[in-house]
């Protein structure tokens, strides 16, 4: 592997990408220390993945540290995969009613190996690293410890932060399930989100970090591409103060009284861990790290690549796609074939939008894991069987690529496993723990 590297130094100095200066060395020397120290996490053997063919470019400018990595392909540049059985599953057709799942909202395995499911969003279970359940924390109400609406769970300095989105209230439980107490939020902090924001983290110095889902879009004629934005707010610990960190957003398609989220849209993915916050927008292959704290844009993690095109054919068959979809979940499975075909034609207009991207989305979601890996899913990966991820070590080097299976719902990666939902032919649900595997 240093063999290896070393010759991508002399084809570096042999096009003039480097010179012999010890910033230029100490560039290409970082990258062999990062890339060799993943390998000896990860137990990789000769992970040659989507390797730059010189070390990552780093500079500043304007105080925000720039790291760039070259892009090639090497085959199919995988690293690391997950395809194997699950070494926890838990879930049962029938059976004991702390088994039986139903729209799971979200789960979280603790450093001690106990996994926090929470279900049908009042329910917090914990089972052991096993998967045998332990005990059933919450239940549906506005009492204390009770919930009806969970949309948030972090675990951060043995404590278990609960949001409920609803009862507009903050639940602080123990590593056991014991309640510790619970804030309420101002009325103006709820006004801002919403009843569907989600908590998403909580900082060094105790505030919480939301994350909103949607804002208000216009129904407008003729038809058109909206971008429509949110704060991304940060909230003291009483729940009275909050400030805006940054500007997020998404696209929806508008016009004749109908809205949708389009095909192929961007919008912006964010994640949390310790000290930061890594964001894209979906646009490009570039990562924004700010400041949990202020939001300040810190560093920029890029990746010189271009999204691949998307062509008009591609796109109508997506929108229509679509909108057929679109048209049955308003129609609901009550709806009558009429009815459901009049609707259809009140949301056909939406197809005579021109295509309005040249080229499909960059990236579409983010995951950190707890070594501060960035997993950045790639929207258009060239084997559309599999989900595939660039990863990216915690100085923004990219050391390799992922994939996974698709039909599962990923809610937590590890260091060498995921947490996942996965949906079986009767629509029953299950959390899986898979192992992720190095090549």
């Amino acid at each position: 592997m240093i063999v290896f590297w070393l010759s991508l130094i002399d084809t570096a100095r042999s096009k003039g990408t480097i010179g012999d200066s010890s910033m230029d060395l100490g560039r290409l020397g970082k990258g062999l220390f990062v890339f060799l120290g993943f390998c000896a996490a990860t137990g990789c053997k000769d992970e040659r993945g989507p390797v730059p063919e010189v070390a990552p470019l780093e500079r500043d400018s304007a105080g925000i540290h720039i790291v760039e990595s070259l892009w090639s392909e090497p085959g199919n540049g995988i690293s690391h995969f997950v395809d194997g059985p699950p070494s926890v599953r838990i879930g049962q057709v029938d059976g004991p009613p702390a088994y039986l799942l139903s729209r799971v909202g979200s789960a979280l395995r603790l450093e001690d190996g106990r996994i926090l499911i929470v279900d049908g969003r009042t329910e917090l279970r914990v089972f052991d690293s096993g998967g045998e359940h332990l005990f059933t924390a919450g239940g549906s109400g506005d009492g204390p410890g009770e919930f009806r609406s969970i949309r948030g769970l972090v675990f951060a300095r043995d404590t278990l932060f609960v949001f409920d989105a609803v009862a507009n209230r903050m639940t602080f439980l123990g590593p056991h399930g014991d309640f510790l107490g619970d804030v309420r939020f101002s009325g103006e902090f709820h006004s801002l989100l919403g009843s569907r924001s989600e908590l998403i983290a909580v900082g060094p110095d105790g505030r919480f970090v939301f994350r909103p889902f949607g804002s208000t879009v216009p129904r407008r004629d003729p038809v058109e591409l909206f971008w429509s934005t949110s704060p991304l707010l940060s909230v003291t610990r009483d729940g009275q103060t909050a400030d805006t960190l940054t500007v997020i957003g998404m696209d929806w398609l508008t016009g004749h009284q109908q809205v949708m989220v389009p095909p192929f849209g961007r919008w912006t993915s964010v994640v949390a861990n310790g000290d930061r916050l890594v964001m894209t927008h979906g646009d490009r292959f570039e990562l924004e790290v700010r400041s949990i704290s202020t939001g300040e844009l810190e560093r920029l993690f890029r990746v010189r690549r271009d999204p691949p095109p998307l062509k008009p054919s591609v796109w109508r068959t997506a929108v229509e796609e679509a909108l057929e979809r679109e048209a049955r979940a308003q129609g609901g499975r009550s709806r009558s074939p009429e009815a459901l075909a009049e609707l259809t034609d009140q949301i056909k207009p939406l197809t005579n939008i021109p295509v309005p991207y040249a080229t499909k989305p960059a990236w579409r979601g983010l995951f950190l894991d707890a070594g501060g890996r960035i997993w950045a899913e790639e929207a258009s990966p060239s084997d559309d069987s599999h989900r595939v991820f660039s990863v990216f070590s915690a100085d923004g080097y990219l050391i390799g690529r992922a994939t996974t299976p698709m039909g599962i719902r990923i809610v937590q990666v590890g260091r060498d496993y995921l947490l996942a939902v996965r949906r079986d032919e009767l629509d029953i649900e299950y959390v899986e723990l898979l192992e992720i595997r190095s090549r």
